[in-house]
C-alpha cells in the first residue's frame, strides 16, 4: 500500500499539479477562496433562519438548566438524588416566579400603558425646554424643532407599539414555552453526561481542557451578568422612587434586564435619561448622573470585571460576537455569545498548541 502511494505521488500528473499549485500567486488563491467563504456564510444563515425556533428553544432551555444547576448541586450535597433535586428546584422556581409575576406584572403593564400614552405629551413639552435653551445660548431652533418633534414622536410610538410583540416573539407561542420547560428538566437531569459526551465527540484529544474552559467561561460570565442585573434592579427601584421618577418600576426593571448584556445597562441608562429629559431636562440629567454612579459602583464592587480579564476577549470581539448572537437567536443569542466566543478562542489555542507539539516531536527512525 505504501509503495503504491509513493508511485502515485511520483507520477507526472501529481508532480505537474504540485508545480502548478506552487506557480499560482497567493492573492489569486485568496480571491478564489473568498466566494466560497461567502457562499458558506450564506448557507449557514439560511440554515439558521430555517431552524431559528428550534435554536431559540434549545438556547433558552440550556440557559435555564445552567442557572438551576447551582441550587441543584446544593441539594445533591445534601444526599438528594439529582433527578429529584432538579424537579424540586424547577417547581420551586416556577412557583416563585409565578408569585412575583402575579404581584408585579399588572403594575408593570399599567406603567407601560401610561408611559406609552404620555410620551407624546413629553415630546410636546420639550419644545418649551428647547426655547429656554435657545434663549440661554442665543440659538434659533425654530427651523427644525417641529420636524424633529414629529419624527421623534412617530419613531418612539412605533417602537413602543412593537415592543410587546418583540418581547413575546423572543419565546414564541405557548407550545414553544412548554418545550422549553420540558427540555430544561431533561437537560438538568442529564446535564453532566450530555455535555461531556458531546465535547468528547467533537474534541477527543483536548476534551478535558475544553470542558474546563467551557465551564469556567459560562460560570464566570453568567454569574457575573445575572448578579449585575439583579443588583442593578434592586438598587435602581428604591433610587428612582426616592427621585420621584415617573414609572420608576418600569425603568428600573428595563435597566436590570438589559444589564445581562454587556454594555446594555449603560446604553439603557442613556436612553431612559433622554426620555426623561423630554419631560424635564434637569430630571433627565439627575437620573443620568445617579444611575451611572450606581452602575459603576456595582460593576467595580459587587461583580467582577467582565471584559478583558474575565474572558480574555477584546471589546471589539465582544461587540462582534454580540451582533452575531443577535442575528442568530435575538436576545437569547446575545446572552450566550460572549462565553461561546471565549470558549472557541480557548479551544483554538489548545488545538494550535497540540499541533505545534506534534510538529516538534522528533521523527521516528526505522531500523
Amino acid at each position: 500500500m505504501l509503495q503504491e502511494y509513493e508511485r502515485a505521488t511520483d507520477s507526472p500528473i501529481a508532480s505537474w499539479l504540485k508545480d502548478f499549485q506552487a506557480s499560482i500567486p497567493n492573492w489569486i488563491l485568496v480571491l478564489l477562496m473568498f466566494p466560497l467563504i461567502i457562499l458558506d456564510g450564506w448557507l449557514f444563515l439560511v440554515v439558521i433562519d430555517y431552524f431559528n425556533q428550534l435554536i431559540t428553544t434549545f438556547i433558552a432551555a440550556t440557559l435555564l438548566a445552567f442557572l438551576l444547576n447551582y441550587p441543584t448541586q446544593v441539594l445533591e450535597k445534601l444526599k438528594v438524588r439529582r433527578s429529584y433535586a432538579v424537579l424540586i428546584v424547577f417547581f420551586s422556581t416556577l412557583i416563585i416566579f409565578a408569585l412575583i409575576a402575579l404581584f408585579s406584572l399588572p403594575l408593570i403593564i399599567d406603567q407601560f400603558e401610561k408611559f406609552r400614552n404620555q410620551i407624546p405629551m413629553w415630546i410636546d413639552s420639550s419644545e418649551s425646554q428647547l426655547e429656554q435653551l435657545a434663549t440661554i445660548f442665543n440659538i434659533d431652533f425654530s427651523e427644525w424643532s417641529d420636524d424633529l418633534q414629529r419624527s421623534l414622536k412617530s419613531q418612539i410610538q412605533s417602537f413602543l407599539k412593537d415592543l410587546p410583540n418583540l418581547a413575546l416573539g423572543t419565546l414564541g407561542n405557548f407550545l414553544q414555552i412548554f418545550f422549553i420547560l420540558v427540555l430544561t428538566v431533561f437537560l438538568g437531569i442529564f446535564y453532566k453526561g450530555l455535555l461531556q459526551n458531546t465535547v468528547e465527540t467533537w474534541f477527543p484529544v483536548t476534551s478535558p481542557q475544553v470542558l474546563r474552559s467551557l465551564r469556567r467561561n459560562f460560570n464566570s460570565y453568567v454569574v457575573n451578568q445575572f448578579t449585575l442585573a439583579i443588583s442593578l434592579t434592586a438598587f435602581m427601584i428604591p433610587t428612582f422612587w426616592l427621585l420621584n421618577v415617573p414609572f420608576y418600576l418600569l425603568f428600573a426593571l428595563t435597566i436590570g434586564i438589559m444589564g445581562v448584556i454587556p454594555f446594555g445597562a449603560i446604553l439603557t441608562i442613556f436612553l431612559i435619561s433622554f426620555l426623561l429629559g423630554l419631560k424635564s431636562i434637569w430630571l433627565g440629567l439627575k437620573v443620568l448622573v445617579v444611575a451611572m454612579i450606581i452602575d459603576q459602583i456595582i460593576e467595580n464592587t459587587v461583580t467582577p470585571r467582565l471584559l478583558g480579564t474575565l474572558t480574555g476577549l477584546n471589546p471589539i470581539v465582544v461587540l462582534f460576537s454580540l451582533m452575531v448572537g443577535a442575528r442568530i437567536s435575538g436576545y437569547l443569542g446575545v446572552l450566550i455569545a460572549v462565553p461561546i466566543t471565549a470558549t472557541i478562542k480557548s479551544t483554538l489555542r489548545l488545538l494550535s498548541q497540540k499541533s505545534s507539539e506534534l510538529l516538534e516531536e522528533p521523527p521516528i527512525k526505522n531500523y
